[in-house]
C-alpha cells in the first residue's frame, strides 16, 4: 500500500525503527495504527457504505479495530492496514490517509515517551526497595494516604503524573 506521509513522519517513524522496538516501517505504522484506534474507542460500522460511527452502547458497537479487520471493499476483505485507515477515516475525525498516519505516529510516540518514563520509575522504585528505603503498606497507611488524597483534592492540589493513569 503506497502511502504518502511527510518527511517530518518519515523521519519519526526512521527514529522509531532505529530505538530497535519495531522491525521496519510497516511495523510501525501498524502499531501506531492500532494504537490510535484503542484511542478511538467503540465505533459501530452500518450500512452498505460502511459508514463508522462513535457508538453510545458498548454492547452493540464493535471496537473499531473489529470494524478494520472486518472491513471489506466489493466484497472482498482488504489487507488489515488499508482497513484501520479507511474505517479511520470515515469516522470523520481525520482529512485523509496523511493526517490518519500523522495522528497515528504522534500517539505512538506519546505512548513511547509514558513507556520510558514509567520503566524510569520503576528502575528507580527497585533501587530504592534494594537499599531498604520503603514503608510497609499495611491498613492504617492505605487510610491515611487516603485521607491525604482527600484532604489535598479538597484544597484544589496538583495530582502527580506518577499516580495518574
Amino acid at each position: 500500500m503506497a502511502m504518502q506521509i511527510s518527511e517530518k513522519t518519515q523521519k519519526q517513524i526512521d527514529e522509531l525503527v532505529a530505538s530497535g522496538r519495531y522491525a521496519d516501517d510497516q511495523t510501525v505504522i501498524m502499531a501506531a495504527l492500532r494504537l490510535l484506534i484503542r484511542q478511538e474507542g467503540p465505533v459501530a460500522v452500518s450500512g452498505d457504505d460502511q459508514v463508522a460511527e462513535r457508538a453510545d452502547d458498548k454492547r452493540s458497537a464493535h471496537r473499531i479495530q473489529e470494524a478494520a479487520e472486518r472491513y471489506e471493499e466489493g466484497g472482498e476483505r482488504i489487507p488489515t492496514m488499508k482497513g484501520y485507515i479507511e474505517v479511520l477515516a470515515k469516522t470523520g475525525r481525520y482529512g485523509d490517509q496523511e493526517s490518519i498516519i500523522e495522528a497515528a505516529i504522534a500517539e505512538l510516540i506519546t505512548y513511547e515517551h509514558k513507556l520510558a518514563w514509567l520503566k524510569a520509575e520503576i528502575d528507580k522504585g527497585l533501587q530504592q526497595i534494594e537499599r531498604g528505603e520503603f514503608v510497609e503498606f499495611t491498613r492504617e497507611r492505605a487510610e491515611y494516604l487516603m485521607q491525604q488524597a482527600k484532604e489535598n483534592y479538597k484544597a484544589g492540589k496538583p495530582i502527580s503524573d506518577a499516580v495518574t493513569p
